[in-house]
């Protein structure tokens, strides 16, 4: 019994396509308004046959509105005109497009065909797919077919689709990517091209109410214009709706173009401004219809006037057009359409500079399809043209900031890197090129930002750039790579004299200081240099040895250059070990506290000693107190191992005081690193630890370096008042290379200078050295405080101390003896001192 019957209700349907191809047979359900058929994955239903075509063919969902019906149109090929290699057939006859009826039979290929039903809702896959078994469907005809013949439709498959919806589908609304609607005054919709089929599947159930049409006609009434546009949102994407009333027809027909991309960017980029709305005209596209048969072409009133002309301003010839292209672009573009007349591209899309009627190039976006006709020979093209100038100014200014300096306008990092990678590359094609990079950092550009602010910081980084400009080479390249770090790249050197010329002239530049706001500023800068021959084939290994160099520099004394070798790199490997290992050091117990005996100068006897640290690392041994204090202090880790100390020192000091010197005590000396004098809770560690060590504080003597007192003059005389306060006693540590001011000195509340051991060194061994000793000796006399003499190493030292009046001071050094653990100190203190013999 055959279940398909030809006698149905159109309201209780249900239309399907059953498949047959080399992957047997299947059903599918037509419920979409648009289907793309091919072998290719990517379509809606995809035919497994080797000879169908990619996209072999399309259904399209045609709706009459009226009557509240649809029908399936098949056409060869895809809508952008390319068509099929093999065509379709349905019931034997080979056809470009068709409306299709019940039991039609569509054949793809030899092994690949489909039959069209509209069957009742209530049937299953399973009775359809059975039946179709049952019953043997005519497509014998095909057999005899001459492809010489001429082909024409039956009248009857004309008839399905009136003459106006025909020329619809061949015409201009029907090509373009964008949705069209037509509507009448009364809100029913009488039409809807492809693309709004596409875009607004649901916009014929949902109809007035969809949010394409909500309040159009609202609008119409209030605006009493023929035309109007306005901004919808759907699903999140917001359209550009062209509203037009065609009086002859009383119809009401919108346009739609999707400017989501363009409001995202706008948002994005002026997210400090207002959102603005363009003017309705100027937010339309121009249109163009080009008929290549009589090489005419209709350019729309919006399209003129984007370029500034009136409606009779501007001819139909193809020149009109192709004449004001950029000279530059204008060959670029002619290709680009022979391309797409050619087949060669799907779809034909071109940026380019036009020319305005005010003299000026404006960026536009050039969109358009070909149209093909039987003989797959294009006829025609149909496209659009919008104003992009603004998008392009703004991706202009977005690439420029991407790759420059907001402050100076110097290169970044990321344009350095990218034009470091192209000297490399050109270093490796030519032998007779090279490069340098200099890697430059301002001195003490800090103390500028703490003392005047940032604001006149930043000032003199933009003054400093211009005296970099001035010392340079025309095609040098200055880069700032963030702060008060600045590279250069010297291209075309002969060697490495030509860099240090440079660098010696930038030097020479900062000689002068900056006006700034009334303020004299003086700076310096270091500057680490790497040439190309270091063997480094990547832009970051340049940097990073030009920074080496550079630290090389300021270690060295900074207001200098240095550069790179090889063993700066392998010192920097070394140093960010300790720096590592330094972190773990004191969980670890790998520091001990060694102490220097500090005699009287007078009596020889022994009065105190300075805590000094060592540390024994596992595997390298014992590490110099030069490698790893630096990077303590630099890292802050000298902080926490700073009150190590001091409390391993205190308790040290306690117990020897009760063991040898009850009725005299001795006394401890600690350095204080400048990160700890700067802590704001120094005070209270200190007194916490005299609280748990229970030593008297007079019995503790803090060493401050002259150059960390000077830092900040007034902030430290304020912290040495709060340390007097508490009873410890002050020592100025390193007097005499440091810049300490005697105007500041007499202020300073402290109890002794230490004179550096470079002043007793020299005392034996140039005529006149002892005489700055003899003048630190008699400044502190003058003072009413005391010396202690560092690096006393000979009994001649020692002996001219004593002839230069410091009795009353102290001394220590190897002479006495050299740091030593506590156990071996207690030796030395037991036994008769060797310099009292």
């Amino acid at each position: 019994m055959n279940q398909l019957s030809n006698n149905f209700n159109p309201q209780e349907l249900k239309v399907v396509l059953v498949v047959e191809d080399t992957k047997g047979k299947r059903l599918i359900n037509l419920e979409d308004s648009i289907y793309s058929l091919g072998r290719d994955l990517r379509n809606s239903i995809i035919i497994y046959s080797p000879i169908v075509s990619r996209y072999h063919a399309t259904l399209l969902r045609v709706t009459d509105t009226k009557n509240n019906s649809f029908v399936f149109k098949i056409i060869d090929g895809n809508l952008q005109g390319e068509t099929s290699r093999n065509g379709i057939f349905i019931n034997g006859k080979l056809v470009s497009s068709q409306s299709l009826k019940h039991r039609d039979v569509i054949v793809f290929g030899k092994d690949a065909k489909a039959v069209y039903l509209m069957v009742e809702a209530n049937f299953s896959e399973q009775d359809i797919l059975e039946d179709c078994e049952q019953e043997r469907f005519d497509e014998s005809s095909n057999d005899s077919f001459d492809p010489n013949d001429t082909l024409v439709s039956d009248e009857e498959d004309v008839d399905l689709l009136s003459e106006s919806a025909l020329l619809r589908l061949a015409s201009f609304p029907e090509l373009l990517p964008s949705p069209i609607i037509e509507i009448d005054i009364s809100g029913e919709i009488t039409y809807l091209n492809p693309a709004a089929i596409m875009q607004f599947p649901d916009l014929q159930i949902i109809k007035l109410d969809h949010a394409v049409l909500v309040g159009l006609l609202d609008t119409f009434e209030q605006e009493k214009k023929d035309f109007f546009v306005r901004e919808v949102e759907v699903n999140s994407a917001i359209f550009e709706q062209s509203v037009y009333y065609i009086a002859e027809s009383r119809l009401i027909r919108i346009y739609l173009v999707d400017i989501s991309d363009r409001k995202r960017t706008e948002a994005a980029l002026l997210k400090s401004e207002e959102r603005y709305a363009l003017a309705a005209m100027a937010a339309n596209d121009g249109l163009w219809d080009w008929d290549l048969n009589t090489n005419e072409i209709y350019f729309s009133c919006r399209w003129k006037s984007m370029l500034g002309y009136q409606e009779n301003e501007i001819g139909n010839t193809p020149n009109e057009w192709l004449n004001r292209i950029h000279p530059e672009e204008s060959e670029r573009v002619k290709a680009e359409l022979a391309a797409h007349i050619e087949g060669v591209t799907p779809r034909f899309e071109s940026e380019c500079q036009i020319l305005h009627k005010d003299g000026t190039y404006r960026w536009v976006l050039s969109q358009g399809i070909a149209v093909k006709d039987a003989d797959d020979k294009t006829y025609r093209m149909v496209g659009s043209q919008t104003d992009i100038s603004r998008r392009k100014e703004i991706e202009a200014q977005l690439t420029h900031d991407a790759f420059h300096d907001p402050l100076t306008g110097l290169s970044n990092r990321a344009l350095l890197i990218f034009q470091l990678q192209h000297a490399i590359e050109r270093a490796k094609r030519r032998k007779d090129y090279s490069f340098a990079v200099l890697f430059l950092d301002l001195d003490r550009f800090k103390v500028v930002n703490d003392s005047l602010g940032h604001h006149i910081g930043d000032q003199l980084l933009i003054a400093f750039v211009e005296r970099l400009v001035n010392a340079t080479r025309s095609g040098d390249t200055i880069a700032r790579l963030g702060g008060d770090e600045f590279v250069i790249l010297l291209e075309d050197i002969q060697s490495v004299d030509d860099a240090t010329e440079i660098a010696e002239r930038i030097k020479q530049r900062l000689i002068s200081p900056f006006k700034i706001n009334d303020y004299d500023i003086f700076t310096s800068v270091s500057i680490g240099i790497a040439l190309d021959t270091t063997g480094s084939n990547k832009p970051e290994e340049l940097l990073r040895n030009a920074d080496i160099a550079m630290y090389r520099a300021k270690s060295l004394g900074k207001a200098r250059y240095q550069v790179f070798d090889p063993q700066m790199h392998t010192r920097a490997i070394t140093l960010l070990q300790i720096e590592n290992d330094l972190r773990h050091a004191v969980e670890r117990e790998e520091f001990v506290v060694n102490y220097q005996p500090i005699v009287a100068l007078s009596t020889g006897k022994f009065v105190g000693f300075e805590a000094l640290l060592r540390w024994h690392h596992p595997e390298r041994g014992k590490v110099s107190p030069v490698e790893f204090i630096p990077i303590a202090e630099e890292t802050g880790l000298i902080v926490p191992i700073g009150y190590w100390i001091l409390r391993q020192a205190c308790l040290q000091l306690k117990e020897w005081q009760e063991r040898f010197q009850p009725n005299q005590p001795l006394t401890m000396s600690v350095n204080i690193s400048c990160k700890q004098f700067l802590e704001s809770n120094l005070i209270d560690k200190i007194k916490s630890i005299l609280l748990e060590t229970k030593i008297n504080p007079a019995c503790l003597k803090l060493e401050i370096t002259e150059s960390v007192i000077m830092e900040n003059a007034e902030n430290a005389i304020k912290m040495l008042l709060q340390l007097k306060n508490i009873g410890v006693q002050i020592y100025i540590d390193d007097f005499g290379t440091g810049y300490s001011s005697l105007s500041y000195l007499h202020q300073f509340p402290f109890d002794a200078l230490k004179i550096d051991r470079s002043f007793i060194d020299r005392m034996s061994k140039e005529r006149d050295g002892g005489e700055i000793v003899q003048a630190i000796i008699n400044l502190a006399e003058n003072l009413g405080v005391y010396i202690v003499a560092e690096g006393i190493e000979t009994k001649e030292q020692n002996e001219l101390l004593q002839q230069m009046g410091s009795n009353k001071g102290q001394g220590q050094g190897f002479y006495f003896s050299k740091p030593l653990d506590s156990k071996s100190l207690e030796e030395l203190i037991t036994e008769a001192p060797h310099w009292l013999h």
